[in-house]
C-alpha cells in the first residue's frame, strides 16, 4: 500500500510541474490541493493504524520511517495553511514544501529496489565501502596538503599574468590560473594533475618559466603517488568489496529460496 501511494505521489509531482507551467490557474491549484489532502490522508491513516496497533513509542522504535512520516505530516499541514493564504508567494512556497515531501516519500522506493538482486549488491557495496573510502580520502587529502605546501614553497609567485609563459606559443591562454600562488590555487592545480587533464602542458609551462627540467620531478612524483597508487588502491578496494558482497548476497538469496521451499512444502 505504501509503495502504491508513493507511486501515486510521483504522478502528483508531475501535476505540480504542470501547475507551475500554467502559472497557478485557480482550478488547477484547487485540484492539486485536494489531491495532496487525499494522499496525505492515506499516509496519515497508515500512521495512525501503526500507532494504534503497536503504540506510538513501540511502533517508532521498530520502524524509524514512522518518525519521518510524522514530520512530513506536520510539513503538509504547514503547506496546506500556506495554500489557504491565496497569494502568489504563499502558493509558491506551499508547492515547494509539497515537492520536498514528495521527494522524501519517494525514498521508500529504495525498499522495492533492494529486492532486486543486482541493486542489492550495489547498495551493499556502497555501504560496506564507506569507511575504507573515507580513510583513502583522508590519505589523498594528506598528499594534496603536502604537495600544495611544497608547490607554494617552490613555485609560489612564479606564474602570473605577466610571467614568461605568455611568450610561449605552446601555452594556451588563461593557463596562468594553474599556479601555486595560494593554497586554493595549489589544490586546483594538483586536482588538474590528478585527473590527467593536459597535465603535460602545465609541466612544460613550469619548465619554460624556470628554464629547467626539474619541475617535471615534482609533477611526475605527484602523478605516480596519486594516479598510479592511490586511485588504483581505490579501484582494488571497490572490486574486493564488490566480490565479497556479491557472495554474501548470493548466500542470502539461497537461504530465502530454502525458506520459500520449506513454507511451500509445509503448506502443502
Amino acid at each position: 500500500m505504501s509503495l502504491a501511494l508513493v507511486i501515486f505521489s510521483l504522478l502528483l509531482f508531475a501535476l505540480i510541474a504542470y501547475i507551475l507551467r500554467l502559472r497557478f490557474k485557480r482550478n488547477l491549484v484547487i485540484a492539486r490541493c485536494a489531491a495532496a489532502v487525499v494522499i496525505n490522508t492515506f499516509f496519515l491513516v497508515e500512521l495512525v493504524l501503526n500507532f494504534v496497533a503497536l503504540g506510538p513509542l513501540r511502533s517508532m522504535s521498530r520502524q524509524k520511517t514512522l518518525i519521518i512520516e510524522l514530520m512530513l505530516q506536520v510539513v503538509c499541514l504547514v503547506s496546506d495553511s500556506y495554500f489557504l493564504d491565496g497569494n502568489y508567494i504563499s502558493t509558491v512556497f506551499a508547492i515547494n514544501l509539497c515537492c520536498c515531501v514528495i521527494l522524501v516519500r519517494l525514498t521508500r522506493l529504495f525498499y522495492l529496489f533492494a529486492e532486486i538482486k543486482s541493486v542489492d549488491v550495489i547498495l551493499s557495496t556502497f555501504l560496506r565501502f564507506t569507511m575504507p573510502f573515507i580513510v583513502i580520502c583522508l590519505s589523498l587529502y594528506t598528499l594534496f596538503f603536502f604537495f600544495a605546501q611544497l608547490g607554494m614553497l617552490l613555485f609560489g609567485g612564479a606564474i602570473t599574468t605577466v610571467s614568461q609563459q605568455i611568450g610561449n606559443d605552446f601555452t594556451p591562454p588563461l593557463w596562468y590560473l594553474m599556479n601555486f600562488n595560494d593554497f586554493a590555487a595549489s589544490c586546483i592545480t594538483l586536482f588538474h594533475i590528478l585527473i590527467v587533464n593536459n597535465w603535460y602542458v602545465t609541466c612544460d609551462m613550469y619548465c619554460y618559466v624556470f628554464n629547467s627540467w626539474l619541475p617535471r620531478i615534482f609533477f611526475v612524483t605527484f602523478w605516480i603517488l596519486t594516479v598510479l597508487i592511490m586511485l588504483n588502491i581505490v579501484i582494488a578496494f571497490v572490486l574486493d568489496v564488490y566480490h565479497s558482497v556479491a557472495s554474501d548476497v548470493e548466500k542470502e538469496y539461497i537461504r530465502r529460496d530454502y525458506v520459500k521451499q520449506f513454507r511451500r512444502k509445509f503448506s502443502d
